[in-house]
């Protein structure tokens, strides 16, 4: 069985996602209040692909990245693992889209493929898939720093069982990445940071 997710504003890009998959499955990202284009593009593919596919909408707040990162992540995480999972950013609000790309990357061993498919000649572009590749000290001191980010180094230390030399040598990593930012008190993940530990 094959899982479409696909970001929807025109009808077009849509259905150029369900011919090159043929998804048993689709799941589309729309925004909590659509619009009249995208109400009537989700109308056309309810009417077109209704009855032979089981299509579902996820509704997410249009500029909220992590919030549409974390419904894919989700999504993913509740697909058989003997499904095969195609994810399609071509259309919806560039938001939605990074948001969808940023869930497939946290889930990046899921996905089978991520696309973009072109406006004038519905080509497709295979976009590559890339990953977070964090270490586990690297992950943990985030976890840490989502819970409680004004923890001084010491803190960390005990809370995770890593050494100071470990935890500076990760920070300077994470701040490389944008994963984290400091501030005067602290540590803040930066939206991507928030996406990493999904």
């Amino acid at each position: 069985m094959v899982v479409l997710i696909s970001t929807i504003y025109d009808f077009n890009a849509v259905v150029a996602g369900i011919t090159r998959f043929n998804p048993g499955v689709l799941y589309l990202i729309v925004d909590e209040s659509p619009d009249s284009i995208q109400k009537d593009a989700i109308e056309m593919i309810l009417n077109t692909f209704g009855k032979v596919l089981d299509i579902k909408q996820v509704k997410t707040k249009v500029y909220d990245i992590v919030e549409v990162a974390g419904e894919v992540v989700r999504l993913i995480d509740a697909v058989p693992s003997k499904y095969e999972i195609f994810v399609n950013i071509s259309c919806g609000r560039k938001t939605q889209a990074l948001g969808l790309l940023f869930g497939a990357y946290a889930r990046a061993e899921r996905v089978k493929t991520i696309c973009y498919f072109v406006e004038e000649d519905k080509k497709m572009i295979v976009i590559p898939k890339c990953s977070y590749n964090l270490n586990n000290s690297e992950n943990q001191l985030l976890l840490e720093l989502s819970k409680s980010p004004s923890l001084s180094l010491t803190e960390i230390s005990e809370k995770t069982s890593l050494s100071k030399a470990i935890i500076y040598r990760n920070l300077r990593e994470l701040k490389t990445k944008s994963l984290i930012v400091d501030f005067e008190k602290g540590f803040a993940l930066t939206d991507f940071g928030k996406i990493a530990i999904l």
